[in-house]
């Protein structure tokens, strides 16, 4: 005998509508996840994120090892090498950015959902140290 069984956590009812009025204000939401891309596109629709048509495509919902090989990663700034592995500056001296930044700029105004995302893919996200110029 084979079982499945499946599980769903359940999205608080006032997430869509909550998503809607920070994009009216222009603010651009995001969904950076470690799920899998077919997990995080249904998730994306449920919220607002994106519509059914943003959903094939490849510019708006890409996976992790997608953005992290056209970005090439992450950098320091300070030394130059690679992080999080070849960088050995103090943890105050580290300025972390992304290593390919034009093809992070042509991505980040598209881009919705990155699924099977690592840390230092989120890290990309998390502010202006990581991504100069924008």
């Amino acid at each position: 005998m084979i079982t499945i069984f499946g599980i769903q956590d359940i999205m608080r009812k006032e997430v869509p509508g909550a998503i809607a009025q920070v994009g009216v204000a222009g603010v651009m939401v995001r969904m950076v996840t470690g799920d899998n891309l077919v997990t995080a596109k249904a998730i994306a629709k449920d919220c607002g994120i994106v519509n059914d048509q943003q959903m094939e495509d490849e510019e708006i919902c890409m996976e992790g090892p997608k953005f992290h090989d056209l970005v090439q990663g992450l950098s320091c700034a300070t030394c130059n090498n690679r992080v999080p592995f070849d960088c050995h500056c103090d943890k105050n001296d580290r300025k972390e950015v992304v290593t390919n930044t034009q093809a992070f700029k042509q991505i980040k105004d598209k881009l919705r959902v990155l699924a099977r995302s690592r840390p230092e893919d989120r890290a990309a996200f998390q502010g202006v140290d990581c991504a100069p110029g924008w």
